[in-house]
């Protein structure tokens, strides 16, 4: 599978965007949410789409620890870790990994979900 060639779909870079959405939490600094993140990734069976997923995460998120707090509490939290997992999961080599771990969306607009807002 050559991962340098697919790119998120819209649909992939909003689920990635609302990985920081969690109704229980009255107080918080927009910081994701690592349980949404693991359960997002184990539950992708299809290769294409976890390398699509994994990519809107990588342009939302990066791959380094995020600090942040919730509800009052200091977390480290990082939305890599779970897709590079799954994605060694699924058989992929170090060299494709590191390529989706690199990957950067062109578009801002569509990365920020702003089209919403402008459009």
């Amino acid at each position: 599978m050559t991962v340098d060639r697919i790119v998120p779909e819209k649909k992939d870079l909003m689920r990635a965007r609302h990985l920081k959405i969690k109704a229980k939490a009255k107080e918080s600094d927009s910081i994701p949410y690592q349980g949404k993140a693991n359960s997002m990734a184990k539950l992708i069976t299809d290769p294409h789409k976890l390398v699509r997923r994994a990519k809107a995460v990588v342009s939302c998120w990066g791959t380094q620890n995020l600090v942040g707090t919730i509800n009052g509490i200091n977390i480290e939290v990082n939305m890599w870790t779970p897709f590079k997992t799954r994605l060694e999961e699924l058989g992929f080599s170090s060299t494709q990994i590191n390529i989706i771990s690199n990957y950067e969306h062109d578009d801002v607009v569509e990365k920020l979900g702003l089209e919403d807002l402008l459009f």
